[in-house]
């Protein structure tokens, strides 16, 4: 049986009856259906819900294996979702709630089923442009930073996003021992490429390209 639980942002479970409210246990932790590990720790549940409004489900990667995952709106009872479309503030009317009112008993279960035909493919995926991307979760084009550590001697630096090369590997020199790295084009979400995959998607594709 897949767990799947409300938790805080480091992943701590809520205590107590199904009916008590979520409070500071606005975030979801589920394990992933692909690898079995942890798939998620404490991701915001409005996210979550508000994609199911907008999308009808929700796409993300897992944080072990980096395969991509679909959550299914039905997940939710019936009824919940349009509550929360309809709240002026989304966020706290989830800590309102209980676990009982936001999820159907079998949320597992349906997140297993909505994963039976395998990982999603993101380079499949149509996508009209409008709203958030499928890909990355964003609506717009971000300027983020990446923190490396060097594969040679530990150093720890950051990576700019516009840095990045969106047509060819980019490499980087290390501020320390001048050890040269490789980070692939595939650190890009292959569905918008405007922004940068999931930082655990990341520092595994930048491990594989540097054959570590």
């Amino acid at each position: 049986m897949m767990e799947f639980y409300l938790s805080d942002s480091k992943g701590r479970p809520l205590q107590g009856a199904a009916d008590k409210p979520a409070g500071n246990y606005p975030g979801v932790t589920h394990d992933c259906p692909f690898c079995g590990q942890r798939a998620s720790t404490g991701r915001t549940l409005a996210w979550i819900a508000s994609e199911c409004i907008s999308k009808g489900k929700v796409l993300f990667p897992c944080n072990n294996c980096s395969e991509y995952i679909t959550i299914p709106s039905d997940i939710f009872v019936e009824g919940c979702l349009e509550k929360l479309r309809k709240s002026s503030n989304m966020n706290y009317a989830i800590t309102r709630m209980s676990q009982h009112e936001l999820f159907v008993s079998n949320c597992g279960e349906l997140v297993l089923a909505a994963n039976n035909a395998g990982p999603v493919d993101l380079e499949s995926l149509e996508w009209d442009g409008r709203g958030s991307c499928p890909g990355c979760g964003k609506e717009y084009a971000e300027e983020l930073s990446q923190r490396l550590k060097c594969l040679k001697c530990q150093a720890e630096f950051w990576v700019k996003q516009k840095s990045i090369s969106h047509t060819a590997n980019t490499m980087v020199l290390c501020f320390k021992c001048r050890h040269v790295m490789i980070i692939p084009l595939t650190v890009w979400c292959p569905v918008c490429g405007r922004n940068l995959r999931s930082s655990d998607t990341f520092l595994k594709l930048f491990r594989e390209a540097n054959g570590v």
